[in-house]
């Protein structure tokens, strides 16, 4: 299983949070064009999907243990653009914890 946390700054406020894998229904392209992560419109803009996409990929931790963790926190302009500020993954709870503590 893997645990996401999604951040979307600038022209969408908001935090996504959320527990599966990319391909579960919480990632949806519907036939208005735009991706749908949880229910939540973000863009239409091929090139910012696969920015999404590519920032959501867990490096097959999850195998290792069962369990891994994504983190990212994305830029979102008023046309759809989006852009990466931070991405992290984590085979376990305890790396993720230090991470937060280093802040």
């Amino acid at each position: 299983m893997v645990h996401y946390k999604f951040v979307f700054k600038g022209y969408m406020n908001r935090t996504i949070q959320f527990d599966g894998t990319s391909s579960d229904r919480h990632f949806q392209e519907k036939s208005d064009g735009y991706l749908y992560i949880n229910g939540v419109k973000i863009t239409n803009k091929e090139d910012a999907k696969r920015t999404i996409y590519y920032n959501s990929d867990d490096g097959n931790l999850s195998l290792n243990n069962g369990e891994a963790w994504v983190d990212s926190i994305f830029s979102i302009d008023s046309e759809g653009n989006v852009f990466c500020e931070s991405f992290k993954h984590y085979a376990n709870r305890f790396s993720r914890f230090m991470d937060w503590i280093a802040g």
